[in-house]
């Protein structure tokens, strides 16, 4: 029996590695598309990421965050393009962070539909991730790589019955996007679903993660920045939401008819990925607790493109549509009798 369990072992090991070294080309080859669309000169900066980078260069200079430079996002995102502009030029490990976080994303989407529907649907959910995230500008420096990668490990430890480390790590991700937040509401459900008893301990992760950026922006800069941040991360939303935020750029489209050409043009982008999800949906419903939760993240991220219809917000939403387009590849064993039990 210890034989067998090892060769089980050495078996899913050789699996993983290899899975991750094909996730791992194709990322590396998107990465390197994307440092020669930059003209290889040490980064592809966005408008987003010239400002992030500005914003660690005012912290690295001694300057205080949200006072001395003001920008409409965490401090977690900004303490972490500080610590990587400390180590190289800014804008040089942009690409391959992004990239490196998007195939940890992909690994655990496969984690997700191997033990769901089979190895083929756990694979292809990962590599469609990885390539429909080249439409939704998921290899260059956004928020939204690290909210996805936070949202799918928090997930990831919620189904495993690890409460607090699934409340931790999505407080992790609002730590990098605001939006990433209500990824709290699919998780109150998946424990409700599960009739267990740890609502507590989710919470408790959840608010430690979300308070603790804050209060070490409070211990290095004083009280005044503590409150310009908690005003520039939470307090601006009603503007940003209205259009009417002041003191940094913004888009927002101006009459109902930009708005649909927008929402038009963001969708397209994605199309397949969309179509396959959905067609999915139609064609099975949604016949498992996991599938009702992934719906759940997909729709609730949805809904930003409301507000904004950028291509990045996609990156919040394509994980969950993978998983579900690949559902189309499970085998046959697990489309007959799999119906498991979130955990």
């Amino acid at each position: 029996m210890d034989g067998r369990a090892r060769g089980i072992a050495s078996a899913r090991v050789r699996e993983i590695a290899g899975v991750s070294a094909v996730y791992l080309i194709v990322a590396s080859v998107i990465a390197w598309l994307s440092y020669a669309l930059a003209g290889m000169d040490g980064g592809w900066l966005t408008h987003d990421a010239d400002r992030f980078h500005a914003m660690a260069s005012a912290m690295l200079s001694g300057l205080t965050p949200y006072i001395d430079f003001i920008d409409p996002k965490p401090p977690l995102l900004y303490g972490f393009v500080a610590v990587i502009d400390g180590i190289a030029t800014p804008g040089m490990l942009d690409i391959p962070v992004v990239t490196l976080l998007n195939v940890l994303s992909a690994m655990l989407l496969f984690h997700f539909g191997r033990d769901l529907y089979g190895f083929v649907a756990g694979f292809s959910a990962g590599l469609l991730f990885l390539v429909s995230a080249v439409a939704a500008e998921g290899y260059v420096l956004f928020a939204e790589p690290f909210a996805a990668f936070f949202l799918l490990l928090g997930l990831y430890a919620a189904i495993d019955g690890k409460a607090s480390a699934a409340g931790i790590c999505t407080g992790i991700a609002g730590g990098f996007k605001q939006y990433a937040l209500f990824g709290i509401l699919p998780l109150i459900w998946l424990i409700w679903l599960r009739g267990d008893r740890s609502f507590c301990q989710l919470f408790c992760g959840f608010a430690a993660a979300v308070v603790l950026p804050f209060l070490a922006v409070f211990l290095l800069w004083g009280p005044d920045a503590l409150a310009a941040a908690a005003y520039w991360t939470f307090g601006v939303i009603p503007a940003y939401l209205s259009g009417t935020m002041t003191g940094v750029p913004d888009y927002r489209p101006d009459n109902p008819l930009s708005f649909l050409i927008n929402l038009t043009l963001s969708i397209a982008v994605v199309f397949p990925t969309l179509v396959f999800a959905g067609g999915s949906i139609v064609r099975r419903g949604l016949r498992s607790p996991e599938e009702h939760i992934f719906a759940a993240y997909a729709v609730i991220f949805l809904t930003t493109l409301l507000i904004r219809q950028y291509l990045h917000y996609w990156m919040l939403i394509l994980p969950f549509l993978a998983l579900l387009a690949c559902r189309e590849f499970a085998d046959r064993d697990f489309r007959e009798t799999r119906q498991n039990d979130l955990g």
